[in-house]
Formats: C-alpha cells, structure tokens, sequence
C-alpha cells in the first residue's frame, strides 16, 4: 500500500490511465517488496507533478 504522501501521485496516475499506469506498475513490479518501491515513488512524485502540471494542479484543489 502506498503511503500517504503518495496518494495525489497515486491519483494522478488513475486520473491519466493505461499509459502512466503501465510505467508506473512495472516500477511497482520490479521494486515490490523492497525500499526501492518507495524510491521509485519519490521519483514519480517529482516527475509527474511537472509532466502533468495542469491536472495535478487540479488534483490538488480537491
């Protein structure tokens, strides 16, 4: 399970679907288990946010 700090990257990444999802979960995949799931998510996080500014912007006024 996520942690919390990851729940808007985690909603941005259902918001946006099969393309970041698929990247996303191949991350989980090969990082399951480990300390290195949460490294991935770091990245993501700061990644994302940049990439998708205007619905992550959205997200946020949630």
């Amino acid at each position: 399970m996520a942690k919390p700090k990851f729940q808007k990257i985690n909603e941005l990444i259902v918001m946006k679907g099969s393309g970041i999802n698929k990247i996303a979960s191949a991350l989980y995949i090969s990082a399951k288990g480990s300390k290195h799931f949460y490294e991935s998510m770091e990245l993501l996080s700061e990644v994302l946010p940049e990439a998708y500014k205007e619905e992550f912007e959205q997200l946020n006024k949630q």
